[in-house]
């Protein structure tokens, strides 16, 4: 049998080859090639986590396993069941060689090519399952014995997905309907209900090109403890997404979103991460255009490169002490990011974090960060003030193309990026221009500071009085030395060995209270006469009330004129909650419902799904979007109906609906819009049968009601006629009456 093999392009060189580490510790490395304009990848290494019920990785940081090279999980001697994904089509030889404990092999797609060899020496014993509804791809396979696994199918309230139990537990495999998608926390199995823990790899990824239904919200249940690979991909009309408690594992690229020259795609506004959160995958949240402020709990250990990259209207980051690490762009080109708020149990920072973040203006980095990794703010270019601690690593051009005037330095002795980055040229970061004029802070050194700086230093270094009055440092060039409390307050510049000052002063920037909100930068020493912005930004449902001197604007922008202290205030927001029930259930969806600060205003609006239509909200509105400022609790039936209602007006001039119902719901037949020639509506003929204005009529199926015209004053236009009819019974029954005198009178 052929085993196709697709080589990688040479051009590529080593940026083909990658790692991957799942949440047990299993470790992947492959090689990513292209094949009609799609990149995949071969598995060509393979170690063994934790787990022995093994779920092999559809997706190696993005790239689908197409192909798992010769003997790669073989060894894996404690594994007791190895689940395949259906992305993989080819696997090479003795793939299960050496593996002891194998009771199992599981495929979730149609059978792969395999080679000759694949199965040579597995242990005897071990069973091949496959899902039912691939059972012809896998009718030829006699190699070991083999098992059909059920799938079932969840119908739910307007949607529904296929399933399947593993390990115990259910596993869902595939989106099959609806916008509005709930995940129970139980699901049947042969009838016996049984514990939904798994989400499985891109169970409900949206391909533009199919007729999937667009997904807009996600509620999954408590109980359930893993969302896979690219599990809700490219879902960018997802609105809504509800996390269980019991949540420990978001692999990669599970909420990534497609693509867009843009910057427009994907609704989602913001995400709550349940703490208990343990593992943030590769890419998770990638391009959610919409996402406000994230807060990554102390509970997650696992932060992988670029979680948050290209979420574009990102405007606060906060990670818990839980992170050590943060990946290799792990926010780059997150262009609304302004605050950034850092665990003081980060050691390091990678390649490209921040780069492109073009709102940025400060940082803290803390004392516990060691390395810093290459271009890590390369393109920030309103970045103008950082503090690092004197020991950190800096990685080449980590400065590039900002406008870093203002770096303070702490935790060090002077010996670390002090005394590095002092040059002839001037003391310039990596990636920053020769000659740059920068402010260098010292803050909380350690005694003695002596820093050598050559004299055609064209700069300026700044003192801070702790700096001065209480570490007692020396700064010096070759001839010339600074000592004294003349120091403090001081900015020093240095030019041909020529030593000179300038008065500087000490902005201090607080919150009132950082549960509520916060601020950005939090303040520095500059030389007098700089112009500074600071930001106020409250957090979700909290308000910004103004800043200490009487200024009401959260931005604002100020120039120093000595030392200044500011206090940003906020406070818990009055919130009122605005709901909206669709009416019937899976007839349509809505988006815009939440809560909301009062006196805010919120857009709402509806959509029908198939072929239901409009028939009104509870308050009697009629359209389909609608804007309410918020000043109390509403909650919006909104009614969708299927069946047609035609009016015909029998030739009035303003026309009636058409209205729409549903089966069995009660329609109230409505007045004349009008009136004609003195007359108006009265009563509405329906097959045959003739109904009062305001009669309500039960619907079962299409409707065409046909007015009756009557007379303004509530007489029918047929009452004329029973008029006459009557009179001429009365003359009738006279002439009778005087015929029959008549002829008394002659027998008289």
């Amino acid at each position: 049998m052929m085993v196709l093999t697709v080589m990688p392009a040479e051009s590529d060189g080593a940026e083909n080859e990658g790692t991957s580490v799942a949440y047990d510790g299993t470790t992947y490395k492959y090689l990513r090639f292209l094949k009609d304009t799609t990149y995949y990848c071969e598995m060509t290494s393979f170690e063994a986590g934790t787990d022995t019920f093994m779920r092999v990785q559809s997706r190696l940081e993005g790239y689908p396993v197409y192909k798992m090279d010769d003997g790669v999980l073989s060894g894996s001697a404690d594994v007791t069941t190895f689940v395949i994904p259906a992305e993989v089509q080819t696997m090479g030889s003795e793939m299960f060689k050496g593996c002891s404990s194998l009771k199992e092999i599981i495929f979730l797609g149609a059978m792969p090519e395999f080679s000759e060899d694949t199965f040579a020496g597995t242990p005897s014993g071990t069973v091949v399952k496959y899902l039912e509804k691939y059972s012809s791809s896998w009718s030829s396979f006699k190699t070991l014995t083999k098992e059909v696994l059920p799938v079932y199918k969840y119908e739910g309230s307007g949607s529904s997905f296929e399933y399947c139990e593993l390990d115990g537990s259910v596993t869902v495999l595939k989106h099959l309907k609806g916008t509005d998608i709930t995940i129970p926390s139980k699901l049947s199995v042969g009838g016996m209900d049984m514990d939904v823990k798994y989400i499985g790899d891109s169970a409900f990824f949206y391909d533009e090109k199919s007729d999937q239904d667009k997904i807009v919200k996600v509620t999954i249940q408590e109980g359930i403890m893993q969302i896979g690979i690219a599990a809700f991909k490219y879902c960018e009309f997802l609105e809504t997404v509800t996390l269980p408690s019991t949540l420990k594992i978001i692999y990669d690229e599970a909420f990534r979103m497609p693509i867009d020259a843009n910057w427009s795609r994907g609704k989602l506004q913001s995400i709550t991460l349940p703490d208990g959160l343990e593992y943030l995958g590769f890419e998770a949240f990638r391009m959610n255009y919409s996402l406000k402020t994230v807060t990554v709990p102390d509970s997650v250990t696992h932060y992988g490169d670029g979680a948050f990259r290209v979420c574009a209207g990102m405007e606060t980051i906060t990670l818990g002490k839980g992170v050590t690490e943060l990946g290799d762009s792990s926010f780059d080109n997150c262009l609304s990011l302004k605050i950034v708020n850092l665990p003081d149990t980060l050691t390091s920072i990678g390649n490209e974090c921040f780069q492109g973040d073009r709102s940025l203006v400060s940082i803290d980095i803390p004392d516990s960060v060691k390395s810093i990794g290459r271009n890590a703010f390369n393109g920030c270019t309103n970045f103008s003030q950082i503090n690092l601690p004197d020991g950190t690593t800096l990685g080449d051009n980590c400065f590039s193309t900002t406008s870093l005037i203002t770096v303070g330095i702490t935790s060090g002795s002077g010996s670390g990026i002090i005394k590095k980055y002092m040059s002839d040229g001037g003391w310039v970061l990596p990636g920053m221009a020769q000659g740059t004029k920068v402010s260098l802070l010292i803050i909380d050194t350690d005694d003695s500071i002596s820093v050598d700086v050559k004299g055609s230093v064209s700069g300026f270094m700044r003192l801070t009085d702790q700096a001065v009055n209480t570490k007692g440092g020396t700064l010096k060039d070759s001839s010339t030395t600074l000592t004294g409390a003349d120091r403090a307050g001081k900015t020093y510049s240095l030019s041909g060995g020529v030593w000179s000052t300038t008065d500087v002063g000490t902005i201090t920037v607080l919150s009132s209270d950082t549960s509520l909100g916060t601020v950005s930068p939090r303040g520095g020493t500059f030389a007098l006469g700089t112009s500074m912005t600071f930001f106020a930004e409250p957090k979700p449902y909290c308000k910004f009330t103004g800043w200490s001197d009487g200024e009401s604007k959260a931005t604002r922008m100020l120039t120093v004129t000595g030392d200044q202290q500011f206090t940003a205030t906020f406070a818990k927001a009055e919130t009122k909650v605005i709901s909206i029930t669709i009416d019937p259930a899976g007839s349509g969806t809505y988006k815009g419902a939440g809560k909301f600060i009062v006196g805010s205003e919120a857009n709402l609006s509806v959509t029908p799904s198939g072929d239901y239509h409009l028939i009104g909200w509870s308050d009697g509105y009629t359209e389909l979007s609608r804007t309410v400022t918020v000043t109390e609790d509403i909650s919006y039936i909104v009614s969708f109906g299927n069946i047609m209602i035609t009016f015909d007006t029998n030739g009035g001039a303003i026309p009636i609906g058409p209205l729409y119902s549903n089966d069995g719901w009660k329609l109230t037949l409505p007045e004349s819009p009008e009136v004609k020639d003195g007359k108006k509506i009265v009563s509405w003929t329906i097959d045959g049968t003739k109904y009062a204005v305001g009669t309500e009529y039960e619907v079962h199926g299409p409707v065409t009601a046909t007015a009756v015209w009557g007379s303004n004053d509530g007489g029918s236009s047929e009452f004329p006629w029973i008029w006459i009819a009557v009179a001429a019974v009365i003359i009738v029954a006279a002439v009778i009456a005087w015929r029959y005198l008549s002829s008394r009178n002659k027998e008289d």
